[in-house]
């Protein structure tokens, strides 16, 4: 018979396996938000009916490369469809690359290259540093910070001192 510990030894052997096995594993996300809006007075508008559908799917992958080093990948497509029950406004669907980029990390210092999100500052939705990406104000500041935010092509490098850090 196993004691306690040789158990508990042959468990931890076997989960450490199972983690190095997801490191290397392609992840797949994605959300999507309905949005429908209704005139009930209709003598007052052109468009009576309004409805949006959002959404983002992408994946992830990460591989170590050795014991310092690493590899990252994040690709996602962004949908957007606007639709009017109007005949002067005309339906729209739009489907773009959203945040795409590749990162290699190290200890003190890592490099990303693609289509990104840079946030530098913290505060209430409303950051006087942050003005790396454009913002989407077509619904103003109705939607949340985060969702407002559009991904731009950069080459982003962060380094890492002891008390300080550097981003280009």
């Amino acid at each position: 018979p196993l004691t306690g510990a040789q158990v508990a030894a042959e468990a931890d052997t076997a989960l450490a396996g199972f983690d190095d096995a997801e490191k290397d594993a392609l992840s797949f996300w994605g959300w999507a938000k309905y949005y429908v809006a209704h005139d009930t007075e209709k003598d007052d508008a052109e468009d009576h009916k309004l409805s949006r559908v959002q959404g983002r799917l992408g994946a992830e992958w990460e591989k170590e490369l050795n014991p310092e080093t690493s590899l990252e990948m994040q690709a996602a497509v962004a949908v957007d469809r606007i639709y009017y029950d109007s005949d002067e406004a005309k339906e729209e669907t739009e489907v773009k690359i959203d945040e795409t980029y590749l990162q290699y990390n190290r200890p003190r210092w890592d490099i990303s290259a693609g289509k990104q999100r840079v946030r530098w500052g913290k505060s209430d939705q409303v950051s006087p540093l942050n003005s790396i990406n454009p913002q989407d104000l077509r619904q103003f500041i109705a939607v949340d910070l985060e969702d407002r935010v559009l991904p731009s092509w950069m080459l982003r490098n962060r380094w890492y001192g002891e008390s300080i850090g550097l981003e280009t």
